[in-house]
């Protein structure tokens, strides 16, 4: 992507916005048995939290049943997931493993 061409924070589509991700799914990555409530759910949902807050913006919701997770942002620059760091972790989305958001791509 050719930064140049982005537009400047609050012009065009580089605004705040309500970002909501589907099909993020708590799952044990060995069993691939999907947790839909309890304690992995809880833990995955903190996750989300910590991960959003990362990333500058703002956490609004996570919904195991429905897959989807929300948040709000700023702007659209550059915003990743390292997973790397949460290989111990047993309950990942694939969403998170194979995604990066970014508001042009």
């Amino acid at each position: 992507m050719d930064e140049s061409k982005k537009p400047v924070v609050g012009q065009g589509l580089n605004k705040p916005a309500q970002v909501t991700l589907l099909n993020v799914k708590c799952a044990n990555k060995k069993s691939g048995q999907q947790y839909l409530d309890g304690p992995e759910v809880e833990k995955f949902e903190k996750r989300l939290k910590k991960k959003t807050e990362e990333q500058g913006a703002e956490f609004i919701s996570y919904s195991a049943l429905k897959g989807e997770w929300k948040f709000q942002v700023q702007h659209f620059s550059r915003y990743g997931l390292d997973t790397d760091a949460d290989e111990e972790d047993a309950s990942q989305s694939d969403q998170e493993r194979a995604h990066h958001l970014s508001g042009t791509e």
